[in-house]
């Protein structure tokens, strides 16, 4: 097939191994056959004649090439060379008469079925002419003997021909798939390193099957001049990145704190997909990642741009809740110290400052637990067992927990969120009605509780300011307790949300990490440093 789908490269090719083949045939005829010294000068004619003529041709096609009209010159000119060696060789009954078809399969490699044919035209006239002008016989014999090489030539010249088109039309699909599926590679591989996205794609042994130059750089596993680092640091490092990667998967996150090898930590998003062959089985998995250090800090600034705005925003509501006890503290001291106020009087001024003394010492104490919530010392704790422990201030509780709920949070910060969210539904509930505390769905490593007033909605000027510091719910007597638990569980990793409306009641959903889920990622964590 490597001659049919290049012709003319491979003319010259074929002018060789003609000149080798028709040169040690004439020379088996000279060394056996031939007996008459005329006969054998001109075999050793037709051999100078075969080495001169098909080596100046292979000369002239390797240096300018094989064009056609001279591929069928050079073919033709062939069929004259074989009519020669085999009249002078025997005639009909030569030895070499497979020259004729050696001729006609050659032309139907490199002219086609139509030069085949017209080569098999011509080997026909040279046999005639060897018939004719050599061995003579009957005209029933000759008659015979020309159609049946005819048919032969003729079905040689046909069937090699038909079989040389449609190994040329194969070949040529063969070259362009071959061309296109090797652009397509080039193209894949520019788009792989052109990603700003790290890729890495395993087996399902975890055997590394591609790992572009993005995520090389990500998790620093290249030298300065872009090669990949080799050796057991990276694969151990590929390894413990894998790892993290299907523990937080399982948890449904899908960010990680990725220890680099220079022992900075680096956040890195990620998202997974499967690798499948074409009949759709798995064959591995698909990691593309990203590093989020520009996005994290980003999200730094924003929020320090939020909390200085929120900041502000609190000292003026502060200021105004402190103005008001302070305006009656002072009024209560000027009149004291006018000195014309009876001892009742007196006694109601006192009790009066005292009570405003002591709420402005209550607002100043959330205030500081407020703003001094500090970051979360998390350990495993039981939700269930810190739920049935009551304070006298929670409302009636029909706890459907399991009696094992782990979490994991700081104590002393869930205390203050479930008194925040008990005592908020008890001053909600009405004539005694109980809070209804269930479980959830969650994601996975994720435990989800409902603490849930049934019957009850709020006025939407609640709703709107339920999180907010000195809103509505401050005028209800429960100070900065809602804010503060909203901003503990948001430093657990968690949420917290409200509703309020005549279907579904009023309650509070809290999520926060699960035991189990957290215990899991120390174990991979330390397994893998």
């Amino acid at each position: 097939m490597g001659i049919v789908s290049d012709r003319e490269r491979n003319f010259p090719h074929y002018l060789l191994a003609r000149l080798l083949f028709v040169g040690v045939i004439l020379g088996l005829a000279l060394a056996f056959l031939l007996e008459s010294s005329q006969e054998r000068w001109l075999v050793f004619a037709l051999f100078l004649g075969n080495l001169f003529l098909i080596g100046l041709a292979w000369v002239w096609f390797t240096t300018r090439g094989a064009m056609t009209a001279l591929r069928w010159l050079t073919l033709s000119a062939g069929v004259l060379l074989d009519t020669a060696v085999i009249y002078y060789t025997g005639g009909a009954v030569s030895e070499f008469i497979f020259l004729f078809f050696f001729s006609i399969g050659a032309a139907s490699l490199f002219l086609g079925v139509v030069g085949s044919v017209w080569i098999a035209l011509l080997s026909e006239v040279g046999y005639a002419f060897v018939l004719l002008g050599r061995d003579g016989g009957s005209f029933e014999t000759l008659t015979f003997a020309l159609f049946l090489y005819a048919v032969y030539f003729a079905l040689t010249a046909v069937l090699t021909g038909y079989l040389a088109e449609r190994f040329q039309a194969k070949n040529q699909a063969l070259e362009k798939a071959r061309s296109e599926l090797s652009q397509t590679r080039l193209d894949t591989e520019t788009i792989l390193r052109s990603l700003g996205t790290g890729l890495l794609a395993t087996t399902k042994n975890v055997e590394v099957l591609h790992f572009n130059s993005a995520g090389q750089q990500i998790l620093e596993l290249c030298h300065p001049s872009g090669s990949m680092i080799e050796g057991s640091e990276s694969g151990e490092t590929i390894q413990r990145f894998l790892q993290m990667i299907e523990a937080e998967r399982v948890s449904g996150r899908r960010e990680i704190e990725f220890p680099l090898p220079n022992g900075r930590v680096r956040p890195v998003g990620f998202s997974l997909s499967s690798l499948r062959d074409e009949t759709g089985c798995e064959r591995g998995t698909i990691v593309l990642f990203t590093d989020l250090t520009a996005e994290k800090q980003e999200e730094r600034e924003k929020w320090q741009r939020e909390r200085l705005a929120a900041v502000g925003e609190l000292a003026r509501d502060l200021a105004h809740e402190i103005r008001n006890p302070l305006a009656t503290l002072s009024g209560c001291v000027e009149i004291l110290v006018g000195g014309n106020v009876g001892i009742a009087e007196k006694e109601k001024l006192g009790q009066l400052a005292a009570r405003e003394s002591q709420r402005l010492n209550n607002l100043l104490r959330d205030f500081s637990t407020f703003a001094r919530l500090e970051a979360p010392r998390k350990k495993r704790l039981n939700l269930s067992q810190m739920l049935r422990n009551p304070n006298e201030e929670w409302p009636a509780l029909d706890i459907r927990l399991p009696r094992e709920l782990p979490i994991e949070a700081d104590e002393g910060q869930m205390e203050i969120i479930i008194n925040a969210l008990l005592m908020a539904l008890a001053l909600w509930a009405e004539n005694g009605d109980c809070v209804e505390v269930s479980p959830l769905e969650a994601g996975e490593g994720k435990v989800s509780v409902r603490f849930h007033l049934p019957g009850k909605e709020l006025p939407r000027e609640v709703l709107d300011s339920v999180f907010q510091p000195f809103g509505e719910v401050w005028k209800h007597r429960l100070g900065l307790a809602l804010p503060t638990a909203h901003r503990a569980v948001a430093g657990h990793g968690g949420e917290l949300k409200f509703y309020s409306g005549p279907r579904e009641g009023t309650g509070f959903e809290l999520v926060l990490e699960s035991g189990e889920r957290a215990q899991g990622r120390k174990e991979i964590a330390r397994n893998g440093t």
